[in-house]
């Protein structure tokens, strides 16, 4: 039975420790090691139907994130549910509700075909024979394969066979899609149409949760993310709520004529402006780059017409995802 549930993912206080191995003398002499923390009380809540992304640097715990989502790994502390089901409790049901999809898929038979690869796991998922064949029919036409359906697996491209890891997590149906990295090792046509299809199936109302190095694919398809850094979430939200927490309002760049040093001062002492960075073009040109407070542009635009400048060219700019990633996954931290 389908659950229905605001928050397809909920989790409260997850904490995740490993064991340090000892070696032969630590063991005899009873030496203890501090358990290695790879989550420390992470607190995520993703709703029903959104494409939500997890950033982090290698050994950020993203991997371990995932794999206690999908009831592979068990947490230490803290309660995770995902579509309604407690991953320690109600395992099974949570299993039967949610695909993964792996850019390192080893669990295909390249000897055999694509259909016949589907139509085997369709079975070890309880369709019967025939449903099988359906679903497997199904699966290859939403991922654009039918027409390489029979041809064996090996004979596939990077691309291809990618999208046949895509379609064994759609066999059942998920109500929840977990990637783990899906376009790594593609060449950038093949990511690009693997894109395409995610942000196609995103918009079927299928939950989707993310991992990735890609900041631009993450900024390209996720409608929120989190960053993780050293088992912790940094930060969660759109770029545009992360620029905020970073006290980062908004970036204004204009091009002026008629800039004396006094109208320079004048605008660095507006409340609004927390900085103003002055580049000469020459030609009795400036361009100014000034770092503003939320909502305030019209101020600031407004001020320099006062100080009798001819404005050129004026647009807006918010941080980048690198520059909010780079920001929150900093030593400092």
């Amino acid at each position: 039975m389908v659950k229905t549930v605001e928050y397809s993912i909920e989790i409260t206080g997850l904490v995740k420790s490993y064991p340090q191995p000892r070696n032969f003398f630590e063991f005899f002499r009873g030496t203890e090691k501090k358990p290695v923390t790879a989550l420390d009380h992470v607190d995520l809540k993703i709703k029903k139907g959104e494409f939500f992304g997890v950033l982090g640097p290698n050994g950020a715990g993203k991997t371990t994130l995932t794999k206690i989502l999908c009831t592979l790994v068990l947490p230490s502390e803290g309660t995770v549910r995902v579509n309604g089901y407690d991953v320690e409790k109600n395992g099974g049901d949570v299993r039967t509700s949610i695909g993964l999809v792996s850019s390192d898929e080893r669990s295909f038979y390249w000897k055999i075909s694509g259909r016949d690869n589907l139509v085997f796991f369709a079975v070890l998922n309880n369709y019967s024979w025939k449903q099988a064949k359906e679903r497997a029919a199904e699966v290859l036409k939403i991922v654009g394969l039918e027409d390489a359906a029979d041809r064996r697996f090996e004979t596939y491209s990077s691309g291809m066979k990618q999208k046949m890891a895509f379609a064994k997590g759609l066999l059942n149906d998920p109500q929840t899609l977990f990637l783990d990295e899906p376009t790594r090792s593609l060449d950038p046509n093949a990511a690009k149409e693997i894109r395409n299809f995610l942000s196609g199936l995103s918009k079927q109302g299928k939950t989707i949760f993310l991992t990735t190095h890609n900041l631009a694919e993450a900024e390209q398809l996720c409608k929120r993310v989190a960053v993780l850094h050293r088992g912790r979430v940094q930060g969660v939200g759109s770029k545009r709520d992360l620029g905020r927490m970073l006290s980062r309002g908004e970036r204004l760049m204009l091009v002026v004529s008629g800039l004396e040093k006094s109208g320079v001062l004048r605008l660095e002492d507006l409340p609004v402006v927390e900085s103003v960075k002055v580049d000469r073009l020459g030609s009795g040109r400036t361009r100014l780059t000034l770092e503003l407070s939320e909502g305030s542009v019209s101020t600031v635009l407004s001020e320099a017409l006062k100080l009798g400048l001819q404005i050129h060219s004026a647009r807006t700019e918010e941080a980048s995802l690198e520059q909010i990633f780079e920001k929150l996954t900093t030593e400092e931290r």
